[in-house]
């Protein structure tokens, strides 16, 4: 069977990003706003969320945020600098308002649960969006989970989905913002300035990571093959990396001995993204380090 048109998976954070109706939270907010007797501006909401999902204390949601471009997209501060401030100036807790807290944390897992998906726990402890019953079986109509993609595949799948996302954000910013206190307003469209990464090999020597680089050890496929030659344990297709967007993915080709970022592996066929300076394994001992820039 044909399953060259699975879509890459997406992230955690855009999924739920999409699952939510952050206009439906706003009685919620302003049940918070009201107890505490401040406004409570939607980003902070999205931060109380991040630090419930990935159990974070306040001082380490903090720096997450301040680290981690996808958390500072799903808050809406893709920049790094526009974040700082209001990163920085996040209540503790919100300890005058727990009752008002978790009927906000209840309704957006209410709202998660009415859409099809339930939320658990990955391998690494991340969160991940698992469908239910009823959703998963309509899922295994039209995708498997076991696709693997052919070298470059995953590249022309996120182009071709650019205009689709173009599209969805113009519906985002065509859609009248709510005003007052404790009102989320709608997130504004803007061109996200794509990363680079500079990668650290093992031998002493950097690249830039402008587009798109394999990794492995056939002549041709990757233009460090011969540096790679005496690591064994890396497949001579071993893996890609991509830069798109607000990261970098990295996509394990079917390897032998496996792909890991963080000591984190990827599943065979799958995109990963990365969006924090990373150690990024191939096979068991060759390693290089990713540093991403903005």
């Amino acid at each position: 069977m044909d399953m060259s048109n699975k879509p890459v998976r997406e992230h955690f954070l855009d999924q739920v990003d999409r699952l939510i109706d952050w206009v439906a939270l706003a009685p919620k907010m302003e049940a918070i706003s009201a107890r505490t007797r401040s406004s409570l501006p939607l980003a902070w909401v999205r931060m109380l969320l991040l630090a419930r999902w990935y159990g974070l204390s306040d001082g380490t949601l903090r720096e997450a945020c301040d680290d981690r471009l996808s958390f500072r997209r799903f808050i809406g501060l893709a920049e790094q600098a526009d974040a700082a401030a209001l990163i920085g100036a996040y209540p503790d807790g919100l300890p005058d308002a727990p009752a008002e807290v978790q009927d906000l944390v209840n309704a957006v897992n209410a709202q998660i649960a009415a859409r099809g998906f339930t939320m658990k726990a990955a391998g690494n402890g991340d969160p991940v969006l698992a469908a239910t019953a009823a959703e998963h079986a309509r899922d295994n109509e039209q995708i498997s989970d076991t696709t693997l993609f052919q070298p470059g595949e995953m590249a022309k799948l996120l182009r071709e989905a650019e205009p689709l996302l173009a599209r969805a954000g113009a519906q985002m910013h065509d859609r009248p913002p709510t005003t007052g206190p404790g009102k989320p307003q709608a997130r504004s469209v803007r061109e996200t300035k794509a990363v680079s990464g500079v990668i650290e090999w093992p031998w002493g020597a950097t690249t830039e990571l402008r587009e798109h680089l394999n990794i492995g050890r056939q002549f041709g496929f990757c233009p460090f093959a011969r540096e790679l030659q005496p690591y064994g344990h890396v497949s001579r297709k071993h893996a890609e990396l991509l830069v798109y967007g607000d990261g970098i993915w990295v996509r394990d080709l079917g390897s032998s001995n496996g792909t890991f970022v963080n000591d984190d592996e990827v599943p065979k066929g799958q995109a990963y993204l990365i969006d924090v300076d990373s150690r990024i394994r191939f096979g068991p001992n060759f390693v290089l380090l990713l540093k991403l820039r903005q």
